[in-house]
């Protein structure tokens, strides 16, 4: 069996595609106009890849978890899943929760989930928003709440000052079950029954600003609708696991929580029931075909991955004096102090002498510009400069060998003491001779060269050079 490639961009219909970041653990989906890239953390395939699809095409079903946010297109989304001792990130913008005290983690409805404890007045672990909850209009919260804990009771979630301008979610002891409170301004929603211990229930809490009608939904079901409803925001932030004041509610329930996501609208009844479900509803399931390099892609999806450059080292050990105009053969030198020893290849301060290498460039190379560092020293404690020079040329199967090197790039670097390690920035780009490719045998050619601006008095002894060259895939395989 067989996964997608991390590159890979899959076309779900017409105009929504989904990307695998180069990293395989980030994936993206677009909205419906196929325009802007939505960060669906945890979109998976439902099953392996037989290998008889692989070569044309892929087949295979789509699940996502928790929703296919790139539809429902969220105002925030806190996943939950950082660890004990750290704020919890939101998905969509920057208005993280922000963690006071020690809130625990547990294994949660989707990876991991807040672990609640009941927190007295004034709470001392709890979780609040970075910026202040303040919609303008019409919104919609929902999130997963397990409750353990019989007897206790009070404030879940909630924007509120005592009985005054807010709103809150809150759980309440009557004797012998758990019955929940929908609180907005100074209106509040009816107790009812159906929470029991040791359960996930999906809770979404809509405002209808129009209507002035606040609604409560339990796994996708309405629960009630509490009319007259308004909100005043307090101007404070959303809180988790935070005892609203010490006369009302004030104390927390324990809980588990997971998975909120703000919406400055309305969630529907066809989101919510997906939601609900793990995601299955938005999309149905439908067959994929994966699109290749070949492909014209829409200028909104296209995706070109970019890696870093890889090195390449060469040593002054691996390479060797040109017949003509040769440095010093390669030559191991021994320190006094400490007995350290090192192969060098001397190149003179009057003379330009030349030193080769002869390398193969791995298959994942890109064919591109060259750049070098040389790292060297000299038997001096003259602070004076060497110029050092790289060229090469790239070789095809069945070309000549004895071509001309590519145009040679320089680098100027200052002696630093008398037998120290001096490192050179890198040259500029280097463009190798003939047609060069991934694969291919390439000759490298260093010299010294000793133009003005050359002028140290001694050898420079050089250790290695290292090579950067660009890839078009993170390996050779």
């Amino acid at each position: 069996m067989d996964f997608l490639h991390p590159d890979s961009i899959i076309k779900l219909n017409a105009t929504r595609w989904v990307r695998f970041l180069p990293n395989n653990s980030s994936i993206e989906v677009t909205d419906d106009a196929g325009v802007n890239w939505w960060h669906v953390g945890r979109l998976t395939l439902v099953a392996e890849i037989p290998d008889v699809l692989v070569a044309n095409g892929i087949a295979g079903p789509l699940a996502f978890d928790d929703g296919d946010l790139a539809a429902i297109s969220p105002t925030a989304y806190w996943t939950m899943d950082e660890g004990a001792d750290e704020d919890r990130g939101d998905s969509v913008g920057s208005n993280h929760l922000l963690e006071t005290g020690t809130v625990a983690v547990i294994a949660g409805k989707h990876n991991n989930a807040l672990d609640c404890a009941v927190e007295p007045w004034p709470g001392t672990n709890y979780l609040a928003t970075t910026n202040n909850f303040t919609p303008a209009g019409d919104f919609s919260l929902a999130f997963w709440i397990r409750l353990h804990g019989s007897g206790d009771e009070g404030a879940v979630i909630h924007c509120k000052v005592g009985d005054g301008n807010g709103f809150a979610f809150a759980i309440a002891w009557n004797v012998v079950a758990y019955q929940s409170h929908l609180y907005f301004d100074g209106t509040y929603g009816d107790a009812d029954g159906g929470w029991t211990d040791n359960t996930w229930f999906h809770v979404v809490i809509n405002f209808n600003a129009a209507t002035n009608t606040a609604s409560l939904y339990r796994n996708a079901a309405l629960v009630r609708s509490v009319g007259s409803s308004t909100f005043t925001s307090p101007s404070l932030p959303l809180y988790i696991g935070k005892p609203i004041n010490s006369g009302w509610f004030n104390s927390t329930p324990a809980f588990d929580f997971d998975e909120l996501l703000y919406l400055d609208r309305l969630l529907t009844g066809v989101e919510m029931t997906a939601l609900y479900n793990g995601g299955a509803g938005l999309f149905p399931t439908r067959s994929l075909t994966v699109l290749g390099d070949d492909v014209t892609l829409p200028s909104s999806v296209k995706y070109t991955p970019t890696y870093p450059t890889r090195p390449l080292i060469l040593t002054a050990g691996g390479g060797w004096p040109s017949l003509t105009n040769g440095c010093a053969s390669p030559v191991q030198i021994e320190l006094p102090t400490n007995k350290v020893n090192l192969w060098v290849l001397d190149f003179d301060q009057t003379t330009v002498e030349y030193a080769e290498w002869t390398v193969r460039m791995p298959n994942n190379w890109d064919g591109g510009t060259l750049t070098a560092v040389f790292e060297w020293l000299a038997d001096s404690v003259l602070v004076d400069n060497v110029k050092w020079a790289l060229q090469g040329r790239s070789y095809g199967d069945g070309e000549a060998l004895d071509q001309a090197m590519g145009t040679a790039q320089t680098v100027t670097d200052a002696n630093t003491d008398q037998n120290l390690i001096n490192k050179s920035a890198a040259t500029p780009a280097i463009t190798l001779a003939g047609t060069p490719a991934a694969g291919e045998l390439v000759q490298i050619r260093v010299y010294r060269d000793t133009s003005v601006g050359s002028n140290l008095a001694a050898d420079a002894r050089l250790l290695a050079v290292k090579l950067n060259y660009g890839v078009t895939k993170e390996s050779e395989d």
